[in-house]
């Protein structure tokens, strides 16, 4: 191939560059939403002092405030709930690898492992995926979720459950969102 010409992607490796681009973005963006920036707490100090000589008295009063240099906070260990709609498409495999990948990135990052993503297939199945987004629910460890509602309408009941819960959700991929 001279360097004039182009290289054609076919579009399964178009799908996988996409969909892996997709699901980092999207893993990596959670992780950006749940990492909250350290307090900063202010002290006032007063420092009172009185000399007491021969006819005068002089009373000296210091105030210093100190504002400690903010320091980032240690990340807290995210376990993120990762949905694809069906394992048997390349597509979603290459969703699955780009959000393992982002997880692998922001562990090696900051040296321990503070991303933690468990994948799981709804083989497009509305069913199937309402059974596992209750078990996500009722396990108590994943602080988000992200997924694809594999049936818009039908998954609505269960997404009104993750907001119950109080877990983060972001959805991805379908055009119609619940």
């Amino acid at each position: 191939m001279s360097s004039g010409e182009e290289k054609k992607v076919d579009r399964r490796g178009a799908l996988r560059i996409i969909g892996g681009t997709v699901a980092g973005l999207v893993v990596g963006g959670v992780i950006g939403y749940l990492v909250k920036p350290a307090e900063v707490i202010e002290k006032t100090i007063t420092h009172t002092t009185t000399v007491t000589g021969p006819a005068t008295t002089i009373t000296v009063t210091k105030t210093v405030t100190l504002t400690p240099t903010p320091t980032i906070a240690k990340p807290k260990k995210l376990n993120v709930a990762f949905w694809v709609g069906n394992l048997a498409s390349p597509y979603w495999i290459s969703c699955k690898d780009g959000a393992e990948k982002a997880a692998k990135d922001i562990n090696d990052h900051f040296g321990e492992e503070l991303c933690i993503v468990t994948t799981f297939d709804a083989r497009d199945d509305p069913s199937l995926q309402t059974s596992q987004i209750e078990s996500v629910i009722g396990a108590g460890i994943y602080g988000a979720t992200v997924l694809p509602a594999v049936v818009a309408e039908a998954m609505v009941p269960a997404f009104k459950k993750l907001y119950e819960a109080g877990i983060p959700t972001i959805t991805y991929d379908q055009r119609d969102r619940p």
